[in-house]
């Protein structure tokens, strides 16, 4: 036989072989989109997805407890819903199995299904399937711990300092970090960022479900919860890419229009590869890192580069909170360590001030690196010189210093590689050891929003010192005055997209509309005092005591040992997706305990020295620890 005979009945057979193999395929897909969750009744129920092949009868419905395997309920049923009344504290794993036609026996299993206020637990619909040589995402439906050490690819790695440790998930990477596997597959993801799983929310949520340990965002917190039922009045950030930031109230669509048109998930709010900030919140929400202050952002777009020693006033600049400064490094205290071992009095600096009252004083907010994609490149942070226009009036070319010739900037990031200059974008400023700097007229920075909290370690698997530890803030520190700043922080945080809320009582403010507007802009009055980040319902809203349900039906408590009754008293009237802390407006009276009404006092508010008319001291909201096991509770 030739060659070429050999290659056709080759090509053929493979043909051939690739035919039945999508046929087999397609024979085999059995149920899919399983979803279960425990509600606060301790009612199990299933959904999936029906199987369209010819033939399927029904499904065999199997629910198992996870610790024994003890077969808890079997029900063969017609539709793709099923409900179960479980007990609330185990955990369980539901297996659906297809009957009759070519898919019969078919079966699709979650593992894992427990209370957690309604969320929907990760399974393998929002995956491809194919696994990788990290087995990246291997047992994210495994909510106990347990298995740690097949999700994260970075045990036992070699740090950069020589010695041996474990590398961090998110930021913060070693030279040789395998860390990336944890998300990603270079070859084999389920979405187009190469996450394994389908989309930004599917994947985050396939570790922050309470797998491994990791902080889970269905479970009460001091942000709320994203797994409220809608029987307790659920409201949510919907943070699962349905709605498009454009959505938020207060915001101004209109402006930015690149970033506001963008899907909401949870790369909105976090920053999955590191942040300046806590709780990896985002370095540039929104965009407004770049944005200009009419467009509700911190950036600076265009602004003049002011000499150190004739600066504005700070009420003469009504277009930004922030203005790019020229002078020395002495003027700015900054030292030799600071520059890279130049001599501070003869180096040539650049930085952001901003405004405090009257004066101007010097940012420590990061610089953004990045650039807009295009030709030419439109990075965040460049510095301009005047050139002047030609005859046509465009802006005159010059020499690059690279062999071509730029129009619109004098430095960026790329003059480090000429040794012209140099940004540093962790600390915020340009520099230059000779004259280049010195004409530069017009700046743009890109400024990185940082937010500052008091955080706590817990343990949610195991005690409090053999656990896997996670994090969650105190809440409290947003507003009681012992992290200062961190609620101004907090508020400019929300702004970014909630742009019209940043506000001060007493006049009509709005950018992009007008309405008297509760202070938010400060630290005792700020956006997280009444509100919770990621979602609320009866769970964990509160009354103007500041009390949940576990403290009304506590021993000595207002609903003693009546869950029921202390719901129905949580449950807000007119409940909305306003992320609220307080039911109803239990927050206005929490604070405003002395009515200014002359027969209107609350006499049964707590008490401290700003309100005679109440019992006690309000109390600290803090998270309790359970005696009994060394763990710390919700």
């Amino acid at each position: 036989m030739s060659k070429g005979k050999l290659g056709l009945s080759f090509l053929t057979a493979f043909a051939l072989m690739l035919v039945f193999s999508m046929v087999a395929m397609a024979a085999t897909a059995g149920v899919v989109n399983l979803k279960a969750t425990v509600d606060n009744a301790g009612v199990l129920k299933a959904t999936w997805s029906a199987d369209t092949a010819t033939g399927v009868t029904g499904y065999t419905v199997t629910v198992k407890k996870a610790s024994d395997s003890t077969v808890v309920d079997t029900q063969t049923i017609a539709t793709t819903s099923y409900t179960f009344n479980v007990d609330s504290n185990t955990i369980y794993n539901v297996e659906i199995k297809t009957n009759g036609g070519v898919n019969d026996t078919m079966t699709s299993t979650l593992s894992g299904v427990k209370y957690r206020y309604n969320n929907l637990t990760t399974s393998t619909d929002k995956d491809n399937a194919l696994d990788n040589a990290n087995h990246t995402g291997k047992n994210v439906t495994t909510n106990d711990g347990s298995k740690v050490g097949d999700v994260i690819k970075s045990k036992g790695m070699v740090k950069n300092d020589g010695t041996t440790g474990n590398h961090r998930t998110h930021g913060e990477y070693q030279n040789n970090t395998n860390s990336c596997a944890s998300c990603h597959q270079t070859h084999t993801g389920a979405s187009k960022s190469l996450l394994f799983k389908d989309g930004v929310y599917n994947t985050c949520t396939a570790c922050h479900d309470g797998t491994l340990g990791f902080y889970n965002v269905f479970e009460p917190s001091n942000a709320g919860t994203f797994g409220g039922t809608h029987q307790g009045n659920m409201s949510v950030h919907l943070a699962d890419g349905s709605v498009q930031i454009k959505a938020a109230p207060g915001g101004n669509g209109a402006a930015n229009t690149g970033s506001w048109v963008n899907e909401f998930n949870c790369a909105s709010c976090h920053s999955p590869h590191g942040s300046y900030s806590d709780r990896l919140l985002h370095y540039n929400p929104n965009g407004m890192g770049l944005a200009k202050k009419a467009d509700g952002g911190i950036g600076i777009k265009g602004g003049t580069v002011y000499s150190f020693g004739s600066l504005p006033t700070t009420a003469s600049v009504t277009d930004s909170n922030f203005i790019a400064v020229k002078g020395k490094a002495s003027d700015f205290g900054l030292v030799a360590a600071d520059i890279d071992g130049a001599v501070p009095a003869d180096t040539t600096v650049i930085t952001v001030f901003e405004k405090s009252g009257t004066s101007w004083v010097k940012s420590s907010n990061p610089w953004l690196y990045g650039y807009v994609y295009g030709s030419p490149k439109n990075y965040y942070t460049r510095f301009y010189k005047d050139f002047g226009t030609d005859v046509d009036g465009q802006m005159k070319a010059v020499d690059d210093g690279k062999g071509g010739k730029d129009y619109v900037y004098i430095a960026d990031f790329h003059d480090n590689e000429l040794g012209n200059s140099e940004i540093n974008f962790g600390k915020g400023f340009i520099y230059s050891k000779t004259t280049y700097l010195d004409d530069v007229k017009t700046a743009d920075v890109g400024r990185a929003y940082t937010v500052d909290l008091d955080l706590q370690e817990i343990a949610r698997f195991g005690s409090v010192a053999t656990g896997v530890p996670i994090f969650k803030s105190n809440v409290n520190s947003l507003f009681d005055g012992t992290k200062a700043g961190a609620g101004v922080q907090m508020s400019n945080y929300c702004a970014a997209c909630h742009t019209d809320y940043l506000a001060k009582s007493g006049s009509a403010t709005g950018t992009f509309s007008q309405a008297y507007r509760h202070t938010t802009n400060s630290d005792s009055y700020t956006c997280v005092r009444c509100h919770y980040a990621h979602g609320t319902d009866v769970t964990v809203m509160m009354d103007s005591h500041g009390e949940k349900i576990a403290d009304l039906t506590k021993v000595g408590g207002a609903f003693e040992g009546n869950t029921a009754k202390a719901t129905d008293y949580l449950l807000d009237k007119n409940p909305s997706s306003a992320l609220k802390r307080y039911t109803n407006m239990s927050v206005c009276w929490g604070c405003h305990t002395d009515s200014k009404a002359e027969q209107l006092k609350n006499t049964s508010s707590y008490k401290d020295d700003n309100d005679p008319h109440g019992l006690e001291a309000q109390p600290v909201v803090e998270t309790p620890v359970n005696t009994t096991n060394g763990e710390m509770n919700q």
